[in-house]
């Protein structure tokens, strides 16, 4: 799963660059480290794995007004999106990466 890109960040400064250098370069095709080495970093304090929700359809459009206790107000995961996020928590699983930090948006399909 090569989809992965795990980051040395020192502290939240770092993280935040990271976040906006993912942010402009978000579609371009990076390079990528051998999954192994991707995977035996993510196991070790101070790395961070950025990603995006999985598919889910622009339509229909979250409301005019999210309540982000109502999943029904937002758009949500499709069933290929469902399948995508079991997909990734099962290679961290798979992988062993279970001692995580995990930051979510406030949106049902995060």
């Amino acid at each position: 799963m090569s989809t992965f890109r795990a980051i040395r960040c020192a502290g939240w400064q770092a993280g935040l660059q990271f976040v906006l250098f993912a942010t402009v370069i978000l579609g371009a095709q990076a390079a990528r480290a051998d999954d192994n080495d991707m995977w035996a970093l993510l196991k070790k304090p101070g790395h961070m794995v950025l990603l995006r929700h999985s598919n889910s359809p622009e339509s229909p459009p979250d409301a005019a007004v999210v309540n982000f206790k109502d999943c029904a107000t937002q758009r949500n995961l499709d069933d290929a999106g469902r399948a995508q996020a079991r997909r990734i928590g099962d290679a961290f699983r798979k992988h062993g990466v279970n001692k995580v930090r995990l930051v979510s948006s406030q949106f049902c399909r995060a």
